[in-house]
């Protein structure tokens, strides 16, 4: 328990140090940041010079621009789509910077946000596993994994690991031409994640057991020394009682020596009386 206290400890400093780190950059990405927002400008120019590229991009638009008309038309649809725009100048950024990816209507937007929660949910598992085997109570283990998770994420941890599942699960679905072979290669990804699921729930029950074992095992041995110190005051308590007894039978045989001698003397007297 004391070495994970102390990993614990090199965790926060670990945590601090990235996030710390992180922000000195900031400047530089914002520089970044600048040409390339410079250069998309310098491409857009060179796009429009060209009338065939320019044609095929404003057909592409204009469908997008059909399609979400379209699509705004529909009662909920619709609600969902204006509501999403009301807040996307805020959670868009938000959402790039935790997936590593804009948000977009396509399906490996939706497999990279499931390989994403995928993850989060077994990091949340180390927060089962650190309630049970450490001394922190869940406020500073929140905190703690928290400011762990948000040092993994400035370094991209999490966002390199969904976007090489998701570019695998993407190829090897690629691989299938056939429709329904891909429609099998789906189930199998679902049954494989619910499987991953299970396994989550399975590691919090084993940790729960480890830790339930651990404090029987702690109980058992307080009992067995509370056993021994019982036991060995039940024997200083004979030992006591036993020596008290002997005194006790020993004043006793001393009173009843003394009582047949003074009974003796006594008699003697009498006799000596009667004789006179």
């Amino acid at each position: 328990m004391k070495r994970l206290n102390l990993i614990l400890i090199f965790l926060i400093g670990f945590s601090f140090f990235v996030i710390l780190a992180h922000a000195a950059d900031l400047t530089n990405q914002l520089d970044s940041t600048v040409k390339q927002v410079e250069g998309t400008v310098d491409t857009a120019g060179k796009i429009i010079s060209n009338p065939v590229v320019a044609r095929d991009e404003l057909s592409k638009a204009y469908l997008k621009q059909a399609w979400g008309q379209i699509l705004e038309s529909k009662p909920i649809i619709g609600n969902v789509i204006r509501g999403y725009r009301a807040v996307s100048p805020y959670t868009d950024p938000i959402i790039s910077f935790i997936l590593g990816m804009a948000p977009t209507l396509s399906w490996y937007f939706l497999l990279l946000f499931v390989v994403w929660f995928t993850l989060i949910k077994y990091y949340s598992t180390l927060f089962e596993i650190l309630k049970d085997f450490t001394v922190f109570n869940d406020t500073i283990i929140v905190i703690l994994l928290f400011f762990f998770y948000l040092a993994l994420t400035l370094l991209g941890v999490f966002q390199t690991i969904s976007k090489w599942i998701s570019d695998k699960v993407v190829s090897i679905f690629s691989l299938f031409s056939e429709w329904y072979v891909q429609l099998i290669a789906l189930a199998v990804l679902v049954v494989g994640l619910i499987f991953l699921g299970k396994l989550s729930k399975q590691i919090k029950i084993i940790s729960r057991a480890i830790k339930l074992k651990q404090i029987k095992n702690k109980k058992e041995k307080e009992q067995e020394e509370r056993n021994k110190r019982q036991e060995k005051a039940t024997q200083r308590l004979e030992k006591v009682v036993e020596t008290v007894s002997k005194e006790a039978s020993s004043t006793q045989s001393m009173a009843r020596a003394r009582a047949r001698e003074e009974s003796g003397e006594a008699e003697y007297e009498r006799s000596t009386s009667d004789e006179l």
